[in-house]
């Protein structure tokens, strides 16, 4: 057996090491290139951009999450971020806190990582929304109303890669409430569809379903001299308008001459195979005004499946001859 000499040996162990040297290093070089390239690709936009709410989220007054001071907010939002602030945690999850507008007269904060960065030109502005929405209201008051313009991207629309959007006011104020418009295009290309007025729009949310067009859920409240509450309305998303599937009184307070009447509904909706499952639970309760105690109280309970753009009743809890959205008082 030949025995290497202690020269050859001792330039083989440097060499050796040089190369697992030079292999650590070009290694590390690579996963940061790797670990920069990583953070360019999910780096923000320079504000101010639009993004969509992704999934969702609470909206706060501060740059500080704090439990007492979150507001729930639906999906599909389109929301203007117009200021990035540090990092902050919230139920678990760390990410930079964002200046947002939901429309200009608002100023909220939430998580990055709970928005969808947009391309430019890829939705309409807030301004050039407001400016088709408000467009027949009276001069003296359009410039305010269009401050309160809030957007929605449609789902399917979305992934389609179309800029379709339903926008509406977002005021309380009687000039500038109810109005909705469903937005196909952008820019001049823009086709738009005004649909029909409502009351003070409360909130909006958009529910994407597997097959069929999406579902909106839209709350409003409805105020008259002798009533006031809210209704809620599911609305089937078509080609170019809004369909209703189902309306009901979320509240209803009538004040009579000796008594109090309340209808309350309380609607919940679950996904279900290829649609929802919607229960309906409808509480009356009428209260003697002299005594402050309560003279009638009946709950009673519908289901319902909805898919493929169709409602279909439940038979088993079916009532013949009830009205599951009964009539409002005109207002």
């Amino acid at each position: 057996m030949e025995i290497m000499p202690m020269k050859s040996f001792v330039r083989g162990v440097c060499q050796l090491m040089k190369a697992v040297s030079f292999l650590t290093v070009a290694g590390a070089s690579l996963a940061g290139a790797s670990s920069q390239a990583s953070t360019l690709v999910s780096a923000p936009p320079a504000v101010p951009f639009d993004a969509r709410v992704s999934s969702d989220t609470s909206l706060f007054r501060k740059t500080k999450p704090e439990e007492g001071d979150a507001v729930p907010f639906p999906a599909w939002h389109v929301l203007t971020v117009f200021k990035i602030e540090p990092e902050r945690t919230w139920q678990g999850e760390t990410a930079p806190m964002v200046a947002v507008h939901r429309h200009a007269q608002s100023t909220n904060y939430t998580l990055l990582s709970r928005l969808q960065p947009l391309a430019p030109g890829e939705v309409l502005s807030d301004e050039q929304a407001g400016v088709l929405l408000f467009q027949k209201v009276p001069e003296a008051h359009r410039s305010w109303c269009q401050r309160f313009t809030e957007r929605v991207l449609l789902p399917g629309a979305a992934e389609a890669g179309k800029a379709d959007m339903l926008i509406y006011s977002g005021s309380s104020d009687d000039a500038c409430a109810g109005y909705m418009m469903l937005v196909s295009g952008t820019g001049k290309a823009a086709k738009t569809r005004a649909l029909p007025r409502r009351g003070v729009i409360e909130s909006i949310s958009v529910h994407a379903l597997p097959s069929g067009p999406p579902l909106l859920d839209l709350l409003e409240a409805v105020r008259g001299p002798d009533h006031s509450g809210s209704r809620r309305t599911l609305l089937s998303v078509e080609r170019s308008s809004l369909r209703e599937v189902l309306a009901v009184d979320a509240e209803l307070h009538q004040q009579g001459k000796d008594d109090r009447h309340s209808v309350v509904h309380a609607v919940a909706l679950n996904p279900s195979g290829d649609g929802l499952d919607i229960e309906v639970r409808r509480t009356e309760t009428r209260v003697a005004l002299a005594t402050d105690t309560e003279r009638e109280h009946s709950e009673s309970v519908k289901r319902y499946h909805y898919a493929r753009g169709k409602l279909k009743a439940l038979p088993d809890t079916a009532t013949p001859g009830e009205s599951i959205a009964p009539a409002l008082p005109k207002h």
